[in-house]
């Protein structure tokens, strides 16, 4: 570094002494051969600015090419380069040309990085220049021509430098203050070069008028030119993020023809007072025609902007507002500051819309959907909004309606979508689920606003939960939830947005009633909510090994002796404690975490029947099969991997299936069955009794046990038909080769009554509650102990 400042300043030094000139030429010319070489080695090896910078190169080239045959021409001093500029005037001429080229590179630029460029910005350069022109011509050149006693083209040569310099200064400027003052160092570069070559020609035109004395401006122009071509190189090389901006239409862009107009009529104003020569008169006239121009450009872009606006707020299937536009209007009518001391909102979701699109195609969907729009608009008084969210979803928004008024509304627009309707051959009925809510809300205080700016809803009125891994938060009644779509400054207002939400929550209320018009339920929006917290809490605690398996017995009725073990999952919550299945497990299989969690029970059922067979314990190990998972293909596959890893045999792992999940869908079921009975495995009929109950699979599906179902066990002792059930149904388990256990047992008289029905296994609290998989083993030898001491099967066992 120190090494070279030396050389650096030895160079400024010997340039200094006079005879600089030689030096000054050869270095400059060396710096434009550096700078093609760059453009050649940088922006021509990525295809992101290309255009661009052989733009800005063509444009520096013919700036600078006839600057170094001009330098060469003169001896660096100021008569010198005067000589040689008006020796040369056509190609000093040429050499303004080039900023022509550097002004349509920062055109590009813009264009490149600018979503929206208007026609009338770049328009707004050339209408600067014309002006900036007439007003040389009436008050610089001849000035400057008889103070250098250059010709008409030496003249124009010299002036024009600054002229056009001061056009790319500014626009550069422009870019800066549109794209950002810190957005992109390689604009920045572009406006510090263009503010050294302002500076250089500014400072040319003085030194060649005799305002500016002595050699040492000459050398200052020389540096600033250097400094031009160092600044682009460097912009070139340059691959960081590229900023973006827009262009928008305001009065704001009207401020340039605006100044235009004012010096053009200013100096035909003083043409009239002082004859001006006679091209500063062509060019203000020129002036106020490109304000013409700029006017009716400006008209145009905002006709296109207003269309293009209205196209973006407007469905293109039915013409109806889309959810843009009805979440402004909602924005309006809600909320702090809202024009409405009430409002309503309905969301109204197709019923069996889907099977339209499959059975009659998408043309019949689009039919229907505009069908839909026609209908509800029918029913709606003419201050409300009716908007379609997307797919078959619509929305209306009621603007002065509490929910009494709504539901009505709703309830007529029901009716009106009942009718029976027509598209083209096909005749149909559809239905729909319709939620509503209303503002004011009920339970909304001021306070939630303070929320936007973190995104977050206070709900109250859930049990204690525990964050725990970027979940929910702990020992507080009041929790946070996330409202998606509300952002800090967000112009959808978090009061509107909750509205929203209501009737979202009252739609699906709705749907899952099986149609029909549903108000907005608090108890239940917050039962839905506490659910969803806890599916998120189950996703983690899957993750982070919080379920694990409790064990029941099932016991030979006849001999007493312990055959298998049902594995039942249990969920340790750190905060709520153990929680069992009916907390969690439907919830689990509506939101999809039920072929995960199977897999864990699988997993741990396997590896304890494995640890119980080497203590001597060769029980049988019963899972419970869902309805997803009897459907995954996978699913062999997984079993045969789980199985093989833990080391169990896999005729001692029995599948437990209910009869609702095999009739979902018979054939797959039955063909994923199979598949399993090809691995070792056995199949149990589970919940026997309370399905479909066909026997037709029972004929086609190799079972090896039907379990009868606790509720049959719960009346024996007082009905005796059923009685009769339960015997019929072991013997055709009997006749079938299936073995017959029965769930639900309690008391030692109910085990006796199913011993003389000629049951074969049972299971229930009178013989154990489920128990952990490290209790297991010591329970099945005191078992043992009571069984060989008491030598009958009925008798019960010590519950845990």
């Amino acid at each position: 570094m120190t090494r070279a400042a030396v050389t650096v300043l030895a160079l400024l030094v010997a340039l200094t002494c006079g005879a600089w000139h030689g030096a000054a030429w050869l270095i400059y010319v060396a710096c434009v051969l550096a700078f093609a070489v760059t453009v050649a080695v940088g922006p021509l090896r990525w295809r992101r600015d290309r255009a661009v910078w052989v733009g800005i190169a063509v444009g520096v080239l013919l700036l600078s090419v006839p600057q170094a045959v001009l330098m060469m021409s003169g001896d660096g001093s100021h008569a010198g380069s005067l000589q040689a500029l008006g020796d040369r005037a056509q190609l000093a001429v040429a050499g303004v040309c080039g900023y022509v080229g550097l002004y349509v590179g920062q055109i590009m630029v813009l264009r490149q990085r600018v979503r929206e460029l208007l026609p009338s910005v770049w328009f707004d350069g050339v209408h600067s220049t014309t002006v900036l022109a007439a007003l040389c011509a009436a008050w610089v050149v001849a000035p400057v021509r008889s103070a250098t006693g250059l010709g008409t083209l030496g003249t124009v040569a010299l002036v024009g430098r600054p002229m056009l310099g001061l056009l790319l200064f500014s626009v550069a400027l422009a870019m800066c203050s549109i794209l950002g003052w810190r957005s992109e160092r390689a604009v920045t570069l572009m406006a510090v070069a263009f503010g050294l070559l302002l500076v250089g020609d500014g400072v040319n035109v003085l030194w060649m008028c005799g305002v500016l004395v002595g050699s040492w401006w000459g050398l200052a122009i020389w540096l600033a030119h250097l400094g031009v071509l160092g600044a682009l190189g460097v912009a070139a090389l340059d691959r960081g993020r590229r900023s973006s901006g827009r262009v928008q239409v305001a009065w704001s862009s009207m401020a340039s023809p605006l100044a235009m107009l004012l010096f053009s009529g200013l100096l035909l104003g003083a043409d009239r007072l002082h004859q001006l020569p006679a091209p500063t008169t062509v060019l203000a006239l020129a002036g106020l025609a490109g304000v013409g121009v700029k006017v009716c450009m400006v008209f145009g872009e905002v006709l296109r902007l207003g269309d293009s606006h209205d196209q973006a707020l407007t469905d293109e299937l039915t013409q109806l507002p889309n959810r843009r536009a009805f979440n402004l209007a909602l924005a309006a009518e809600a909320g702090p500051g809202s024009r409405s001391a009430k409002v309503a909102v309905m969301l109204i979701d197709l019923d069996r819309f889907k099977e339209v699109n499959d059975s009659y195609g998408h043309a019949y969907g689009d039919a229907l959907l505009k069908e839909v729009a026609v209908r509800v608009a029918q029913r709606l008084p003419a201050e409300a909004v009716l908007a379609r969210l997307g797919g078959d979803e619509f929305a209306v928004l009621l603007p002065g309606m509490g929910l009494q008024e709504a539901e009505f509304a709703a309830t007529e627009v029901l009716q009106q979508l009942g009718r029976p309707l027509r598209l083209g051959s096909v005749s149909m009925k559809i239905g729909a689920s319709i939620g509503v809510a209303s503002w004011p809300l009920d339970g909304w205080s001021d306070d939630a606003d303070l929320s936007a700016s973190t995104g977050h809803v206070p709900v109250s009125g859930f049990t204690s939960q525990e964050r725990r891994g970027g979940l929910w938060s702990a020992e507080s009644a009041d929790l946070q939830v996330p409202v998606s779509g509300v952002e800090q400054g967000s112009w959808l207002g978090v009061g509107a947005e909750e509205l929203l939400r209501r009737a979202d929550v009252a739609m699906y209320s709705a749907k899952r009633a099986g149609g029909g018009v549903a108000r907005y339920d608090a108890a239940a929006d917050e039962r839905a909510r506490a659910e969803q917290v806890l599916m998120r809490e189950l996703d983690f605690g899957l993750g982070a090994g919080e379920l694990m398996n409790h064990y029941q017995p099932q016991v030979d009725i006849r001999t007493g002796h312990v055959t298998g073990m049902e594995a039942l999952v249990r969920w340790q919550h750190p905060v709520r404690g153990l929680l069992g299945p009916g907390v969690f497990l439907e919830l689990a299989e509506e939101n999809g975490f039920m072929g995960a969690l199977t897999i864990t029970v699988l997993r741990h059922a396997t590896a304890d029947a494995v640890a119980w067979h080497r203590a001597g314990w060769p029980v049988r190990i019963s899972v419970n099969l869902a309805a997803c998972c009897l459907l995954d293909p996978e699913l062999p596959s997984l079993v045969e991997q789980i199985v093989a890893e833990a080391g169990l045999d896999p005729a001692l792992l029995v599948l437990e299936i209910t009869e609702t999940t095999l009739m979902q869908d018979p054939d797959r079921s039955r063909e994923t069955i199979n598949r399993l009975l090809d691995l070792g495995a056995a199949v149990s009929i589970d919940d026997y009794g309370t399905g479909y109950s066909s026997l037709a699979y029972l004929q086609d599906l190799p079972a090896s046990e039907l379990k009868l179902d606790r509720s049959f066990t719960q009346r024996l002792s007082s009905d005796p038909r059923t009685g009769q059930i339960i015997k019929s149904t072991t013997d055709l388990a009997h006749s079938l080769g299936l073995r017959m256990l029965v769930e639900g047992v309690e008391d030692p008289a109910t085990l006796q009554l199913l011993r003389e029905l000629g049951v074969d296994e049972s299971q229930g609290y009178y013989h154990a509650r489920p128990m952990p998989a490290g209790e297991v083993s010591a329970w099945l030898q005191r078992a043992e102990m009571d069984r060989a001491t008491n030598s009958t099967a009925a008798a019960p066992v010590a519950e845990l």
